[in-house]
C-alpha cells in the first residue's frame, strides 16, 4: 500500500513538472479503519510545482464529495489558486463500510488519516479542514474549520 501512495505522489510531482501551469484533478483511495476511503485530489490551474494552500472538505451525513454544493466550493477554492482535498467518509459514496456501521470514532479516524495523508504531501503549504458544518456554506453563513493555517 505505501508503494501505492508513493507512486501517486510522484504522479503527482511528475504531472506538475511536466505540464506546468496546468491542473491536477485526480481520484485514489488510501487505507482507513473501515476499508479503503475514497479521495479526489485538485490543484489549481496555475500549480507549478511549489506548495500550495490545501483545503479539506468532508460531507455531512448521507452525503458524499460529489454533491453540487461541495463541488462549488471545490470550484471555488481552486480560482483563488488553492488546492483541494475532499473525500467520501466510510460508508458513503465510493469509500468501503457500510452506512449502519458508522459512528462518530469512525468519522473521527477518516478525518484523522486525510488530515495526515494531506499534510505529508510536498506541495501542502499549509491545510484547512472544512468539517460538519458545510450546511453553513449553503445557507450563506461561511464554513468553519480547523488546520493548520
Amino acid at each position: 500500500m505505501k508503494t501505492n501512495k508513493l507512486l501517486t505522489v510522484l504522479l503527482f510531482l511528475f504531472a506538475a513538472a511536466t505540464l506546468k501551469a496546468e491542473s491536477v484533478d485526480s481520484t485514489f483511495t488510501i487505507n482507513g479503519l473501515i476499508g479503503k476511503i475514497a479521495m479526489h485530489l485538485q490543484l489549481p490551474a496555475n500549480f507549478d510545482g511549489k506548495k500550495v494552500p490545501m483545503v479539506i472538505i468532508c460531507h455531512g451525513l448521507g452525503g458524499n464529495q460529489n454533491e453540487p454544493f461541495i463541488s462549488k466550493i471545490a470550484a471555488d477554492v481552486l480560482k483563488e489558486g488553492m488546492g483541494v482535498v475532499r473525500f467520501d467518509l466510510n460508508g458513503h459514496g465510493k469509500s468501503d463500510g457500510e452506512f449502519i456501521n458508522m459512528d462518530a470514532l469512525n468519522i473521527q479516524d477518516d478525518m484523522r488519516r486525510v488530515i495526515a495523508w494531506t499534510s505529508k504531501q510536498p506541495f501542502t503549504k499549509k491545510y484547512i479542514s472544512l468539517q460538519d458544518t458545510l450546511w453553513w456554506y449553503r445557507s450563506g453563513y461561511g464554513c468553519t474549520g480547523s488546520g493548520k493555517w
